[in-house]
C-alpha cells in the first residue's frame, strides 16, 4: 500500500492530461485541463508522488511540483511504453505514467536545476548556429561550384573567393545570380557573428557558476566540458559512485549479458 497520493502528468503545450490515484490505488480522475489549472491544483493538492515523461517542459514543471512539496519523478518514455494498456491516447498516457511512477526498481531521471537548464539551452542553441553556419558554408560551396569555381578548405579560402566572385567585373557566375549569392554570404557573415555572440554569452555563465568554476580546476576540463558536465551531472548527489555518473554521460559501454 502507497503512503501517497499519485498524479501522473501527461504534458502539452495547451492541454495537460492529469491522472490522479489515491493511497489505495484507486483511480480518483483522468482529465484534460489547462497548463495554469495544474499550477492550481499542484498549490492546492497535498503532498503527492508526481509523476511525468521526460519531454519539453519537464524540468520546468518538475520544479515548479518541487516547490511545492510534491515528490517529483520524471521517467523516460521508453520505460513508461511498458504500462501503456490499450491504445495510445492521452489519458492511457497520463495513466501509465502514474503506474511506472511508483513501479519497484525503476529508474527517475535527474531534475535539471534552472542553472542546469539554462547551461543546456545556451548549448544547444550554440549547436544550432554552427549547424547553420556549415549549412550555409556548404550550400555557397556548392552554389559555385556548379558554375567551375571550386574553393580549398577552410574559412579564408570561402572569404578570399567571395570578395573576387562578388565583384563586377568577375564574370564566371551569371549577373542574375550575383544578388541572390550576396545575400547568402551576408547572411553567413550574420551567423558567424551571432555564434560567436551565443559562445561568449555560454562562457560568461560558465565562469559566474561556482561548480564549474571547480570542475575547471581538474586537470583536462576547460570551459566547455565543465559546462557539459554540470549540466548533465550536476552535483552528482543523484549516483551512488563513479561508474554510475560514467555511465550516465556515456563514458562507459552498455552490457548485453
Amino acid at each position: 500500500m502507497k503512503k501517497s497520493n499519485v498524479i501522473g502528468i501527461d504534458l502539452a503545450k495547451h492541454v495537460i492530461q492529469v491522472c490522479k490515484i489515491d493511497k489505495h490505488g484507486e483511480l480518483i480522475s483522468n482529465k484534460a485541463i489547462s497548463p495554469s489549472k495544474l499550477k492550481e491544483l499542484l498549490a492546492k493538492t497535498v503532498p503527492s508522488i508526481v509523476a511525468m515523461e521526460g519531454c519539453g517542459a519537464c524540468h520546468y514543471w518538475a520544479r515548479l511540483a518541487q516547490e511545492h512539496g510534491h515528490d517529483v519523478r520524471v521517467i523516460s518514455p521508453k520505460k513508461v511504453k511498458g504500462f501503456l494498456q490499450g491504445h495510445k491516447t492521452d489519458a492511457n498516457d497520463a495513466l501509465a505514467i502514474a503506474i511506472a511512477s511508483i513501479q519497484i526498481g525503476m529508474k527517475f531521471s535527474q531534475i535539471k536545476t534552472e542553472e542546469q537548464q539554462s547551461l543546456q539551452t545556451l548549448e544547444t542553441s550554440r549547436k544550432f548556429l554552427d549547424k547553420e553556419l556549415s549549412a550555409l558554408n556548404n550550400h555557397i560551396r556548392a552554389y559555385l561550384y556548379e558554375y567551375g569555381i571550386t574553393l580549398r578548405r577552410g574559412r579564408k579560402s570561402l572569404r578570399e573567393t567571395m570578395a573576387i566572385v562578388l565583384d563586377d567585373r568577375d564574370t564566371r557566375l551569371p549577373t542574375c545570380l550575383k544578388n541572390t549569392l550576396k545575400l547568402l554570404w551576408e547572411r553567413y557573415q550574420l551567423t558567424v557573428e551571432q555564434l560567436t555572440e551565443a559562445e561568449k554569452y555560454k562562457a560568461a555563465l560558465v565562469s559566474q557558476l561556482e561548480p564549474c568554476q571547480r570542475l575547471m580546476d581538474l586537470e583536462g576540463i576547460g570551459k566547455v566540458c565543465a559546462s557539459m558536465l554540470y549540466a548533465n551531472i550536476g552535483d552528482g548527489s543523484e549516483f551512488k559512485n563513479g561508474r554510475q555518473a560514467s555511465v550516465y554521460i556515456g563514458l562507459t559501454p552498455k552490457q548485453h549479458s
